[in-house]
């Protein structure tokens, strides 16, 4: 679950057309904020309900909480903001024929 955020956020730092097609066939629900805001509360979740080890059992909750607050405050943004939300660019690159990545949002 992490890689897939990290390769998500990835994108926003470096372009990588392949890799963005494939995410985003395969992943789009990253690509809207509603979509990153719940895949964000559900691994909060994950973090917190399968944390069992007593020796890091205060780096599962502050990385559970972190997760948690971020899902929240997209859906937050999402369900008070919509025209922030309509706003939102994803990461486009290798969507454009010509390489650019300057189609508008898909999304």
């Amino acid at each position: 679950f992490a890689a897939l955020l990290f390769t998500y956020e990835l994108m926003w730092w470096m372009s990588m057309p392949a890799i963005n097609k494939v995410l985003r066939k395969n992943f789009g629900f990253m690509y809207g904020m509603r979509g990153k805001g719940l895949y964000l509360v559900f691994v909060a979740f994950l973090c917190i309900g399968l944390g069992t080890d007593n020796s890091v059992k205060a780096l599962t909750w502050a990385t559970g909480i972190s997760y948690l607050v971020a899902g929240v405050l997209h859906m937050f943004i999402v369900c008070s903001h919509p025209e922030i939300s309509a706003k939102y660019q994803a990461p486009t690159a290798g969507l454009s024929k010509d390489g650019t990545g300057t189609t508008p949002n898909p999304v």
